[in-house]
């Protein structure tokens, strides 16, 4: 079960999750799959830093931050990240083709998602707002100090953030079932075609089975 604090509805009352369920088969990503990641980027290259702000997703979501007292320009969102990256030129890594997909997705929709193994997580999950003093071991981040930030928990502690992702739940070559939460702040219109766009990827790219999507 899944389900948002009633602390952060409180703050936050358009919250939404858009969630995508999914057994996969995790394997390096293949020479079309990096091309449609390039091709995707690509659509950023040309742009600036105000355009990324502006954003109407990236502007919501950098707006809830403020809201919960989390500052958006210490800790980015993923995909504010992500397309900072292109337009600065740089690469985007091919990870795997699970977690090549949620960027790919993510850099298309600039929605930050949270990908996880689902054998990782426990069965009741609560996204509230990190209390003070409390971090995690981010993916590639070392510790992170996520305090205030909006972050999924389970039964053994917290695992997610809009800015990065925890090493505990993290998507490996040994993941079969993935669980892939959308952070959705403001209620953007957008977000059932983001959900559809990422399982179509899926069973193109990892021949998901079972792939199913909804909005909490």
């Amino acid at each position: 079960m899944i389900k948002i604090d009633d602390v952060v509805k409180q703050q936050l009352p358009d919250i939404r999750l858009g969630i995508v369920t999914a057994k996969v088969q995790v394997k390096p990503a293949t020479k079309e799959l990096k091309e449609e990641l390039n091709d995707t980027a690509a659509m950023w290259k040309d742009e600036d830093f105000e355009t990324v702000r502006s954003h109407p997703v990236m502007a919501d979501l950098r707006e809830a931050y403020k809201l919960l007292d989390a500052d958006p320009n210490r800790y980015r969102p993923a995909s504010d990240s992500l397309i900072r990256r292109i337009i600065k030129g740089k690469e985007i890594y091919s990870i795997n083709n699970v977690v090549d997909i949620i960027n790919m997705t993510s850099i298309e929709t600039a929605y930050s998602i949270g990908g996880f193994d689902a054998d990782k997580t426990g069965k009741d999950i609560i996204l509230t707002k990190a209390p003070s003093g409390i971090d995690f071991e981010g993916i590639g981040r070392g510790h992170v100090n996520i305090e205030n930030l909006p972050v999924l928990k389970d039964e053994t502690g917290y695992f997610g953030t809009p800015t990065t992702d925890s090493v505990r739940t993290m998507i490996t070559n040994e993941t079969a079932s993935i669980l892939l939460i959308f952070y959705d702040f403001l209620c953007n219109f957008t977000l059932s075609s983001a959900l559809d766009l990422t399982v179509e990827y899926l069973e193109k790219h990892a021949r998901a089975e079972n792939a199913r999507s909804k909005i909490l």
